[in-house]
């Protein structure tokens, strides 16, 4: 393994470990919970958005890793039932590749919908995209869940890079930690 690489993947998991749990108001009654590696950086309600965390910049990249959350305003919260959801597919990935043929870009793969389960959060309805803009690949990850008697969209970018699988950890540890119980 690449020392770099190496370091970095150390690094990642070990800041995860060492960071606590940190709630945020993100509106009226809606608060939540989640764990960030010291190194990263959480904004709240920035870039029209009410949760914001930013990875730290990459080798070999003028981009960071990033997540965003906002709830699903005006949505029937059984539109994200599973058996509904599968539908939304086709429209989502014709919507992505206009998008990123709009911008120059390329789609490189799309991954089907699947559901996966968080800790915290039981069912969520996941799509990604892999594509290339502005010669730099990137890997798209889009959450919808269901948590209390609220939904969400969540978005997590990751540059394709060599630490991409260290950030992917991370990431995915940060996802675990969301917690929204205190809002049922």
């Amino acid at each position: 393994m690449n020392l770099r690489v190496f370091a970095v993947l150390a690094f990642a998991l070990g800041a995860v470990s060492s960071a606590s749990a940190e709630n945020y108001h993100l509106d009226e009654g809606i608060d939540i919970q989640l764990v960030t590696p010291p190194s990263w950086t959480v904004l709240e309600k920035k870039f029209r958005m009410p949760l914001v965390v930013l990875g730290p910049r990459l080798l070999g990249s003028n981009f960071r890793p990033t997540l965003d959350l906002s709830q699903i305003e005006g949505i029937p919260q059984d539109l994200l039932d599973p058996k509904l959801f599968p539908g939304f597919e086709k429209a989502f990935k014709k919507g992505k590749t206009d998008w990123i043929n709009g911008k120059g870009g390329k789609l490189i793969r799309f991954v089907p919908y699947r559901t996966e389960a968080w800790p915290h959060v039981p069912i969520v309805h996941t799509l990604e995209f892999q594509y290339r803009w502005d010669e730099q690949d990137f890997l798209e990850r889009t959450f919808y869940f269901n948590c209390g008697a609220h939904s969400y969209h969540m978005k997590a970018l990751i540059p394709m890079t060599p630490e991409k699988d260290a950030v992917e950890k991370v990431l995915q540890s940060v996802l675990d930690s969301f917690d929204c119980a205190k809002n049922h």
